[in-house]
C-alpha cells in the first residue's frame, strides 16, 4: 500500500514538473532587410501550454515588396507565407516552441 503511494505522489510530481515545463516563454526576433523598407509594431507574445502566439504588423514602405522570410523556423522558407501573414492587414501571427529569429527581405520595386 506504501508503495502504491508512493508511486502516486511520484506520478503527480512528474505531471507538474512537465506541466511547469512546457510553460516557458519563447521570444521571437525579427529584422528587416533593407532596414529602411519596413516597420515593425511591437511583438506581441501570449503564452499558451506548451508554445507562445507571437503575433506583430509590418509596415511596407511605398516603394517595396517583400520577396523573402528566412530565420530559424523552418515553415517560414518554402511555404505559403499566406498561413502565417494576412498582406492585406500586415498582421503577422506565429505559434513558436523555443526562442525563434526572422528577417524579412524587400526589395526596391522598380516602375
Amino acid at each position: 500500500m506504501e508503495s502504491m503511494s508512493l508511486f502516486a505522489l511520484l506520478l503527480v510530481v512528474l505531471v507538474v514538473v512537465f506541466y511547469v515545463r512546457k510553460k516557458t516563454s519563447y521570444t521571437l526576433a525579427v529584422r528587416v532587410q533593407p532596414e529602411e523598407a519596413a516597420t515593425i509594431s511591437d511583438i506581441l507574445h501570449k503564452k499558451r501550454r506548451g508554445f507562445v502566439v507571437a503575433e506583430f504588423t509590418v509596415r511596407v514602405k511605398e516603394g517595396y515588396m517583400l520577396t523573402k522570410w528566412t530565420g530559424t523556423l523552418p515553415r517560414l522558407e518554402g511555404y505559403d507565407p499566406a498561413r502565417w501573414y494576412n498582406t492585406e492587414t500586415g498582421k503577422v501571427r506565429l505559434e513558436i516552441d523555443r526562442n525563434e529569429t526572422m528577417t524579412l527581405h524587400f526589395e526596391a520595386q522598380t516602375d
